[in-house]
């Protein structure tokens, strides 16, 4: 029997419309979903509900016991305003849940991670116009995933940076790279990234507020020893430079060797990845691979 899936509304409101549709494509694979829509408005309207309801309903998803997976509904703004009312004392008795969403979701994965070594997935939400948009393929991998015990899956990539030293095996840590950045002398981000192979993606960033955000990671010192960076789509640019000049620029500025992926971030289809799995690139054949045991 399939796991019981908790979809929860953490970051902003939005999409509900959508979910019927989804949530029958979940059933229809075997899965148990358990959803509650929010039976009051926010009253901050960039938001799914105040601070208490949704700090309430997530920790409900977490503590309960007829769940073992938790998928969040869309990003937007708010998961780092639970991060603070969390009890994290008590989370760390309670049996690992796997958390799944992207955008804004990547706050709650960095402090899952940071706080109870949970690895978490950056992956579709059922609450996103992104969802089967151009293809099938990455939900398809989504629901195989979340049917296994071990998670495991590969990327493409290709280089933007040269390095003499082959690659050595890792920890896989990133997401959007504006949230994250948010969370840097916070106890929700990791106090250093040594030995990790960090993806990153970003939405509706122009190309100088990228630089920022990247010189923020590395003046911050948490790069230090790193094994890489994976830059994935970066959406919407606002810029008359293409994707990949930005990218180019990045690496250009980047004290770790540097890749690139059209295979994750804020676009369709948007590949699962795992904060916390292992992982290690293949040079020879352009490969991100990543996994982790149960």
């Amino acid at each position: 029997m399939k796991a019981s899936i908790r979809i929860i509304q953490p970051s902003s409101t939005g999409g509900e419309d959508l979910l019927p549709e989804r949530i029958a494509r979940l059933e229809s694979e075997g899965f148990t979903i358990l959803y509650d829509q929010a039976s009051s408005p926010s009253p901050w309207p960039f938001t799914a509900g105040s601070i208490n309801e949704r700090t309430e309903r997530f920790l409900s998803a977490l503590l309960e016991p007829e769940s073992q997976i938790i998928l969040c509904t869309r990003g937007g703004y708010g998961a780092s305003d639970l991060l603070p009312y969390l009890p994290w004392a008590k989370l760390r008795s309670i049996k690992h849940k796997w958390i799944v969403g992207f955008s804004d979701i990547s706050a709650i994965h960095s402090a899952f991670w940071s706080m109870l070594n949970w690895p978490g997935i950056h992956g579709p939400m059922p609450g996103s116009s992104l969802w089967d948009l151009n293809a099938t393929e990455d939900v398809d991998f989504l629901i195989r995933m979340l049917s296994q015990s071990e998670k495991s899956g590969s990327i493409p990539v290709s280089p933007l940076s040269s390095s003499n030293t082959p690659p050595p095996h890792g920890l896989l840590y990133g997401g959007c790279m504006s949230v994250l950045c948010n969370l840097i002398g916070t106890p929700f981000f990791p106090k250093s990234l040594r030995k990790y192979y960090v993806f990153l993606e970003d939405t509706g960033e122009n190309p100088g507020r990228l630089v920022r955000y990247w010189n923020q990671l590395q003046q911050s010192g948490v790069m230090e020893g790193a094994l890489g960076v994976i830059w994935g789509h970066l959406k919407d640019l606002d810029s008359n430079l293409d994707e990949e000049e930005v990218k180019r620029e990045l690496a250009s500025r980047s004290s770790v060797p540097a890749w690139s992926s059209q295979h994750f971030g804020h676009l369709s289809p948007n590949w699962s990845m795992v904060v916390g799995a292992k992982a290690r690139i293949d040079p020879q054949i352009g490969k991100l691979s990543w996994s982790t045991s149960p």
